[in-house]
């Protein structure tokens, strides 16, 4: 079975149409959406694994010592920030965020996704706070009340009890039935009881930590760039507790194919309690996608345009242009911006043949930032065009900076194929979920193309280069609040 995005949500629709998914409960909370995620992760882990040319096998979780979770637990607990949470009370939007969005701009730190919010929510005067948070590591963010002790200490008690208890965990009737449905279909991957049991104890957990959270601060909305993972998801419930507002903001595309957005078929008559309430997309192509399935969950949908690219547009200082595309474009040379997302299950080998045989190009490569490139991973794909003086790898430079100064934009499916319209540069797509997830939009787009192998990688950047794409109508011009 080959794995990518469109493959995972057939077998979700067929899961959906074959079993009573909305009927599924655990500790009294209906529990799909956090199945139809899980599955979703588990897809994507199995498919890493696998592109790195190694053996899947995650029957046999780790050991985890009890003298290695107490001091675990102990580090967490002194590291929580209740006085930063004292002094957040009585704010009326809280933002949930996790740590990677985060980026230094001007001397401070902000959150890339949500700053544009902020701001504005600011000017009318509406207090705000963060809750910024790592899953699975203990990295600290250098502003907000960090949770990170709270979210990675949970994580850290799950694996304990995952390692520890997995033969005392009770049969769960609806898991096996998902299971046998996986099985006939061929899947590489199905659900375990006693981690099913425990991931979502450890989600209902941190949902009552939420909840005592909010109880603190009275928020009147929670706005969560990320719903899917376990925090969001925690979150969405704590609200449902407490009366307050969930809001998912877009933080990135969401292609036809994308699981957490698409094709939700089953709904109970009363909503899930783990969904968010309210959706704030980029541009109406989203909107229409969401809307679909959304009104039957009882959710609102709208359109508000991208907060980050209006704030950097209208608030911040035009950056100048970093030298090493100056002195490209000094030699004559066209910048490339390439940027990277998971890798290397998201990138492909002709995109690196492609570099090596374009002439008058530099290509600048940007890493997602939760997924750096290690040192053979560098060397193989993009060594000998660093020899060449073809390629750069830029860490010191955000990717928005570069965009306004490069020629075109190269990439999976990451977002940025979208916002670089904003700045006027025309992208290619590489990967299939990028130009079939959205080939609803692209197919009338002339300033995004699509790139199956080396030569048409080489063709699109020849006909794109000195190209300038028209009005963006994935991305609304402006940002506005909803009224």
């Amino acid at each position: 079975m080959k794995i990518n995005n469109e493959m995972v949500l057939g077998v979700i629709a067929e899961l959906e149409q074959r079993l009573p998914v909305d009927q599924y409960e655990l500790f009294g909370i209906k529990v799909w959406p956090y199945i139809r995620t899980s599955l979703k992760f588990k897809f994507d882990s199995y498919a890493a694994v696998a592109a790195k040319s190694q053996r899947p096998d995650f029957s046999k979780p780790a050991r985890y010592s009890r003298v290695q979770l107490l001091k675990t637990l102990f580090q967490c607990a002194t590291r929580f920030p209740l006085l930063s949470l004292l002094r957040s009370r009585k704010t009326d939007v809280v933002f949930l965020s996790p740590t990677y969005f985060n980026l230094e701009l001007e001397g401070e730190y902000v959150d890339r996704i949500t700053v544009g919010i902020e701001k504005r929510l600011q000017e009318e005067g509406v207090k705000c706070a963060y809750l910024k948070y790592e899953v699975f590591s203990a990295k600290q963010s250098p502003f907000g009340s960090d949770i990170t002790s709270l979210t990675y200490g949970l994580n850290e008690l799950c694996r304990y009890f995952i390692s520890r208890q997995r033969d005392k965990v009770p049969s769960i009737a609806f898991v096996d039935d998902i299971n046998d449905q996986l099985r006939a279909m061929g899947s590489p991957v199905i659900l375990e009881h006693h981690k099913v049991f425990f991931e979502f104890k450890r989600l209902i957990w941190l949902a009552r930590s939420f909840s005592t959270i909010l109880f603190f601060f009275h928020a009147k909305r929670v706005i969560i760039p990320v719903y899917y993972n376990y925090v969001g998801l925690a979150m969405c419930l704590a609200c449902k507790w407490r009366g307050t507002e969930s809001i998912e903001y877009q933080h990135g595309a969401q292609s036809r194919f994308h699981v957490t957005y698409n094709d939700w078929n089953t709904i109970p008559s009363n909503g899930y309690e783990l969904l968010p309430d309210t959706f704030w997309v980029w541009g109406e192509t989203n909107r229409q996608r969401i809307e679909r399935w959304a009104k039957r969950q009882g959710a609102d949908v709208f359109v508000t345009g991208n907060a980050w690219l209006d704030y950097q547009q209208k608030m911040l200082n035009l950056p100048s242009q970093p030298p090493p595309l100056k002195a490209a474009k000094q030699q004559g040379k066209r910048v490339a911006v390439l940027c990277l997302q998971r890798f290397p299950e998201h990138y492909k080998s002709f995109v690196s043949d492609a570099i090596f045989a374009s002439d008058g190009w530099l290509w600048v490569v940007k890493e997602h930032p939760a997924y750096p490139l290690d040192k053979d991973s560098t060397e193989r794909f993009f060594g000998q065009g660093i020899q060449q003086d073809k390629v750069i790898i830029e860490r010191s430079v955000d990717t928005y900076t570069l965009l306004r100064y490069a020629n075109v934009c190269v990439t999976a499916f990451s977002s940025v194929a979208f916002e670089s319209e904003y700045y006027g540069v025309p992208s290619i797509l590489f990967h299939r979920d990028g130009y079939e997830g959205h080939s609803d939009y692209i197919d009338r787009e002339a300033g995004i193309r699509r790139a199956t192998n080396v030569d048409e990688l080489l063709d699109n950047l020849h006909k794109l280069d000195g190209y300038k794409p028209g009005k963006n109508t994935y991305i609304r011009g402006f940002f506005a609040l909803p009224q």
